[in-house]
């Protein structure tokens, strides 16, 4: 689920930056082939993001995915001068940017639910 995209990486002597922000799709390999997998209409989505957790659950007979957290966009810019850098960043350039919130997808139904403690 989500995630950033990555076009080159930076040992690639033709690297560009990637400054794209996050994807927020899901896909599930299977038989040997990728599926996009779409919410059903009327789902709520979680908004897209990067460094969370991603967790398969069987539970009464149907498997769910739970998503735990992570960082909503990037709080910095990806720039050469930072992939040179040996992806050293500065502690100032990450502020408010952990998410707190847990979702759970139904892989039956296609459908996303925001769960509430």
């Amino acid at each position: 689920f989500a995630g950033h995209p990555t076009a080159a990486a930076p040992a690639n002597p033709n690297f560009e930056p990637v400054t794209t922000g996050l994807l927020n799709d899901m896909w599930v390999y299977s038989s040997g082939a990728w599926t996009q997998l779409v919410p059903a209409d009327g789902s709520p989505v979680p908004v897209a993001r990067m460094h969370h957790t991603l967790t398969a659950v069987k539970e009464a007979g149907t498997t769910k995915l739970v998503l735990v957290g992570g960082v909503p966009k990037f709080q910095y810019s990806l720039t050469k001068q930072w992939f040179e850098s040996n992806w050293e960043l500065p502690a100032s350039t990450m502020v408010n940017c952990g998410l707190n919130d847990v979702w759970s997808f139904d892989m039956s139904t296609l459908e996303w639910t925001e769960e509430v403690a």
